[in-house]
């Protein structure tokens, strides 16, 4: 609380060095809670957004370099391929100055100001490249690729797995942390039906799956060799 009585944060830990209650604590800033609460009612679980940088602070030699009058800023270490900012143009160099009309000061502000966001959201990106000021359109992505996405190993995203075409037939190949993994998929499971209808290739599921109303069925060949079956709702 702070003095008018107002919630700032919730505690998460404390460093005491007596064993009370006084100390350094931790907290989650208010409006980061806020937006989780929101999510876990409108959702039932967190959408957290992912812009797909690693960044460090904007050094005085990185500024002077780019001729800015200020170390606000982050300063762009590395793009991951086919991440929000790879798409939106962001680039290995830049120095990203603003969200919308939002000034970032450091690379936990940029944080912050990202995870007050959903997957889907659109902002619009200010960055610096060569002296140059530069204004780019961002869509951030999930922190599990969506559905269908497509890696250079051919595989396919699945629900938080990755599905690919093995001699064994539609099998899956990292089943991950999503919901599919909830429902009972595990690394080497082998599908072969889909909601009753018999699949021979990873789009035919990401296909049949995007057809269904309701609930996606997955029966197939469980890594013991047994027929085996999971389901779980889909997403709307």
């Amino acid at each position: 609380m702070n003095k008018a009585g107002e919630l700032v944060g919730i505690n998460t830990a404390i460093i005491s060095t007596t064993g009370s209650y006084t100390g350094y604590s931790f907290a989650v800033p208010s409006n980061i809670v806020s937006k989780i609460v929101g999510d876990l009612i409108d959702f039932g679980s967190v959408k957290r957004a992912k812009l797909g940088v690693s960044m460090s602070p904007v050094t005085e030699k990185i500024a002077k370099d780019s001729g800015l009058n200020s170390l606000n800023g982050v300063y762009i270490n590395e793009v991951s391929k086919g991440s929000a900012a790879d798409k939106a143009g962001i680039r290995k160099g830049d120095i990203l100055l603003k969200l919308d009309d939002h000034i970032i000061t450091s690379p936990s502000d940029l944080q912050v100001l990202v995870n007050n966001h959903h997957p889907g959201d659109k902002v619009v990106a200010t960055v610096v490249r060569d002296g140059r000021d530069m204004v780019l359109d961002v869509e951030f992505q999930g922190t599990v690729e969506a559905t269908g996405t497509v890696a250079e190993d051919g595989s396919v995203a699945f629900y938080g797995a990755r599905i690919g075409l093995t001699d064994k037939g539609v099998e899956i190949l990292s089943a991950g942390s999503g919901k599919l993994a909830a429902a009972g998929g595990e690394d080497g499971f082998v599908i072969q039906f889909v909601n009753d209808q018999k699949v021979s290739k990873p789009q035919d599921v990401v296909d049949i799956a995007k057809k269904a109303r309701r609930s996606i069925v997955i029966e197939g060949i469980t890594p013991t060799g047994r027929q085996g079956y999971f389901a779980f709702g889909k997403d709307e």
